[in-house]
């Protein structure tokens, strides 16, 4: 007894993928028109850049944060009065 015998295994098929997408890019073409699809394609392309800079800036924000948090420690006295004068007593 196989213990698999009644469930079928889906056999994917290169094939089935690019009738899919023609499929689907005829469907998208009838709904939108030949005109409109330089201009969604245009949109898309700066979304995806939008949102890949909007990941970025997050690192570089925290990395910001944390020199500028370095920046503001307090120095010691010793390298406050090296450069010269004493201070009034």
């Amino acid at each position: 007894l196989s213990l698999g015998a009644g469930i079928a295994s889906p056999q994917i098929r290169i094939g089935n993928y690019i009738s899919l997408v023609a499929r689907l890019l005829l469907a998208i073409g009838l709904v939108f028109g030949a005109a409109r699809l330089p201009q969604i394609g245009e949109s898309l392309g700066k979304a995806i850049r939008n949102f890949r800079k909007g990941l970025s800036g997050d690192d570089e924000k925290k990395k910001e944060q944390l020199n500028a948090s370095q920046a503001d420690t307090p120095e010691t006295t010793e390298g406050k009065n090296k450069g010269g004068s004493n201070p009034p007593a």
